[in-house]
């Protein structure tokens, strides 16, 4: 009896097992599959064809009168070959939505983003892209017919359509930059999107402000003491977390990933942090530790002073059978919201605005460069690649008058003058 073979699964099984039993010419037949493919191609060109009296050949392209192209070619065959790789990129290129998927796998995949950048990502094009109307038209049309003006259409309205800060607007223009880069990259347009971003046209006006005034993007000295001074008295494990972030300006995520094996005496080796992303199989969000820090600048080491040092001996003498610097009293780590909540909770106690952990950080920049201290050196310790960084987004003017006054007093006096009432009326 003839054995009964196992039923092919898919196509291209289809076509090895008749290959196999009728002795079929794979790659005839696939030559004849990519001849009526670029048959359909051509005849979905339904314009006119001519040849002009200098011998070459014209057709338009396009959806309308306002929007057609003229191509020309020398030949007819040119033109039909023309004809036939435009109508298959209009079927076959992936959409400006497929790409961005595409684009920011890869990335992930690569290791070029970390898995809560990658979340980020997600977020902000479901924010500037799908659920924002002027965005609709670029987001389902084909990477291979995007030029300028349809970023111009979109980039422009969105502005006012969604009260784009200028940082959010610089958010969404980097996702159109990664994602037709990736596609000139994978051959599906040869639109030149780094071009077009630099000498895109900034509105001067129109984002919404989102300048804060130094009050709140920092603690002034008086307000530091007072919050070193009832963090220290607290003296449990979140308080004394605290004091860290103010003598070392470490992220708080940072802070949390912190094990006892990255301390020696006054030195702190930072190489590691805290992640917050979504968890694919479960669609819940996870907390995670990665071994590396979140800039370019790398693994680094701060230095504590004093108050530091006397802060690490009691956290290195808590929980000895623990790993992690920071803990509760089971040993488990405390993870940053937990520092977050108690600076709120320290802020009310103490009698000023709320601040988060991160305005620790930019005051701890602040008070360096007022201090004096070297760029290099604030920057090494901030972990910032760039000082311009640091001068940017982290120095914030100061709002303390008493420091005022004091930077004054070190101003050259312009002219002596008598400061006595007879002097005074005399004048």
């Amino acid at each position: 009896m003839e054995e009964i073979q196992k039923k092919p699964e898919n196509t291209q099984e289809l076509l090895n097992y008749l290959s196999s039993q009728y002795k079929i010419d794979l790659d005839a037949v696939q030559s004849e599959l990519d001849m009526l493919k670029n048959t359909k191609y051509r005849e979905m060109h339904t314009g006119a064809i001519w040849e002009g009296k200098n011998h070459k050949w014209y057709t338009y392209i396009g959806e309308d009168r306002k929007t057609r192209k003229l191509v020309k070619r020398n030949s007819e065959e040119d033109l039909e070959e023309f004809l036939t790789e435009y109508y298959k990129s209009l079927v076959e290129t992936p959409t400006f939505e497929m790409v961005f998927h595409k684009f920011i796998e890869r990335k992930k995949e690569r290791g070029e983003i970390r898995l809560s950048s990658y979340d980020r990502y997600i977020n902000q094009f479901k924010k500037y892209f799908l659920k924002n109307e002027k965005a609709k038209k670029l987001i389902n049309k084909k990477v291979s017919f995007i030029d300028a003006d349809d970023l111009d259409e979109c980039l422009y309205p969105s502005i006012k359509a969604l009260n784009m800060s200028s940082k959010e607007f610089n958010a969404m223009c980097g996702i159109v930059r990664g994602v037709m880069k990736y596609a000139v990259q994978k051959r599906y347009s040869s639109f030149n999107v780094t071009t077009y971003l630099d000498s895109f046209d900034r509105p001067k006006n129109g984002f919404r402000s989102t300048k804060k005034s130094p009050k709140e993007e920092s603690f002034s000295i008086s307000e530091t003491n007072l919050l070193l001074e009832y963090l220290l008295k607290e003296g449990d494990v979140r308080s004394l977390g605290l004091v860290l972030l103010f003598e070392t300006g470490l992220r708080v995520g940072e802070l949390a990933a912190l094990k006892k094996s990255d301390v020696n005496d006054d030195l702190i080796s930072v190489t590691r942090t805290e992640i917050h992303y979504k968890n694919e199989a479960t669609g819940k969000n996870k907390i995670d530790i990665e071994d590396f820090t979140k800039t370019d600048a790398g693994e680094r080491q701060v230095t504590v002073r004093e108050l530091g040092k006397a802060v690490l001996a009691q956290l290195l003498a808590r929980n000895p059978e623990s790993e992690w610097l920071l803990t509760d009293d089971d040993g488990k780590r405390i993870c940053e919201s937990g520092f977050r909540r108690k600076i709120y909770r320290a802020c009310d106690a103490v009698g000023i605005p709320r601040r988060s952990p991160h305005k620790i950080r930019k005051t701890y920049a602040t008070n360096l460069i007022y201090s004096g201290v070297n760029e290099e050196v604030v920057k090494y310790l901030m972990g910032h690649s760039d000082i311009s960084t640091t001068r940017r987004s982290y120095v914030i003017a100061r709002a303390d008058m008493n420091f005022i006054r004091e930077q004054l007093a070190k101003a050259p006096v312009l002219t002596k003058v008598s400061t006595s009432p007879t002097a005074a009326q005399t004048a």
